[in-house]
């Protein structure tokens, strides 16, 4: 650790450190800035899922999705060469998910129609 990166350490509350040492631990490879950058993504996330509760089915909410989503992304425009690359993935990958969501619910649809049909001629 170099005398810069020791300092951004020594500003960290107590929590934070704690969490940069476990962090560093399990990912000895990364550098001072990543093991920064990944404390900065919890702590956004964090925020943004304040007041959601402790929902056993939390990760089904439609605003629970969405805010996370939009925590990821106001993260990433932080780095403007990262989001760039990262955040036309995940839309396409949104977007594919929906469509399969979609045809999936099409697809059962149409088969609840076909027994309804045959159990009521």
């Amino acid at each position: 650790m170099t005398t810069i990166e020791k300092q951004d350490y020594d500003r960290l509350s107590e929590k934070k450190q704690k969490e940069y040492d476990f962090y560093s631990e399990q990912h000895p490879d990364w550098t001072h800035a990543t093991v920064i950058k990944r404390i900065a993504l919890a702590e956004s996330i964090g925020k943004a899922l304040d007041g959601f509760g402790n929902d056993d089915n939390i990760d089904k909410n439609p605003k629970f999705q969405s805010a996370v989503f939009k925590a990821i992304d106001e993260w990433l425009r932080k780095f403007p060469a990262i989001h760039q690359q990262v955040m036309p993935f995940l839309k396409a990958a949104i977007e594919k998910m929906n469509y399969y969501i979609k045809k999936g619910i099409q697809v059962i649809t149409s088969i609840y129609e076909t027994i309804k049909e045959l159990f009521t001629s």
